[in-house]
């Protein structure tokens, strides 16, 4: 195949990977999607911006699964360790990767909560 590593590489690369729990990164040697689900589990509910870097990892995988991606922004919790810049981020990658705009909507109202008077997550103006 012509994305195939050269045989010798292939097996280092192979040979480090199945060690990389040694050095503080478990998991590297899974596939990227096993990779990014156990990501998702481990540190995604807890934290946006790990919500939103999970969330980029899926759509690099699959572009398709956009809509999917940005529920596990939503589920994010958005306590006191949520800065503005997190939450602006997580609305840039939602514009971005052009999720449904009822989902922008619904982070952009939980994001009130915590960011009332930002003008990023405000309600948009009815004519």
């Amino acid at each position: 195949a012509k994305d195939a590593l050269p045989k010798p590489v292939a097996e280092v690369m192979s040979l480090e990977l199945r060690s990389s729990g040694d050095w503080g990164l478990p998991g590297l040697s899974s596939s990227a999607v096993s990779y990014n689900e156990e990501f998702i589990k481990q540190h995604a509910k807890r934290s946006v911006s790990h919500a939103v870097a999970a969330a980029c990892a899926t759509t690099e995988i699959d572009p398709a699964k956009a809509n999917g991606a940005a529920d596990t922004v939503l589920n994010a919790e958005l306590g006191g360790n949520i800065t503005y810049k997190d939450g602006v981020d997580a609305l840039n990658w939602m514009k971005e990767a052009k999720v449904g705009s009822e989902k922008v909507a619904a982070f952009c109202a939980k994001a009130r909560t915590r960011f009332p008077l930002c003008t990023a997550f405000a309600e948009p103006k009815s004519s």
